[in-house]
C-alpha cells in the first residue's frame, strides 16, 4: 500500500491522542510532533521496494538544528518500516512513548 504524507500526517493526528503536526521541511518530509509538552521530529521516506516507507522518529531537544542534511546523522531515535498506515502509526505511538522515558537520560553533547 503507498500513502501520502498528507495520509501520514493526518493518520498521526487522529491515531496519537493530542497529536498536533507541523512540516519543518518538506524537502525530506520532516514533521515536528507535538504532544503534550513533548516535541519529536519525525522523518519520513519512501523505501526501494515499491510500497514501503521508513520513519524516523527522534527526541526534538536532541537535535541540534532541524533540517534534513542532519537527521541521519543523529544516533537518538527510533527507525520503523512498513506498508501499513496503521501499523506505522502504532508502532510510532509506541516508540514516542519510549523516547519520552528515556528523555531525561539523554542530553545533547556538542
Amino acid at each position: 500500500m503507498s500513502f501520502s504524507l498528507e495520509d501520514f500526517i493526518k493518520a498521526i493526528e487522529e491515531g496519537i491522542e493530542g497529536a498536533k503536526v507541523k512540516i519543518v521541511d518538506k524537502r525530506c518530509n520532516l514533521l515536528a510532533v507535538t504532544v503534550g509538552d513533548d516535541i519529536f521530529l519525525v522523518h519520513f521516506g519512501r523505501c526501494r521496494i515499491k510500497g514501503m516507507v521508513y520513519v524516523k522518529v527522534m527526541l526534538g531537544h536532541i537535535v541540534p538544528r532541524w533540517s534534513c542534511d542532519i537527521i541521519d546523522y543523529i544516533p537518538y531515535g527510533y527507525y520503523i518500516f512498513g506498508d501499513k498506515l496503521n501499523e506505522i502509526v502504532n508502532k510510532l505511538k509506541g516508540r514516542m512513548n519510549v523516547l519520552k522515558k528515556l528523555s531525561s537520560s539523554i542530553e545533547l553533547q556538542v
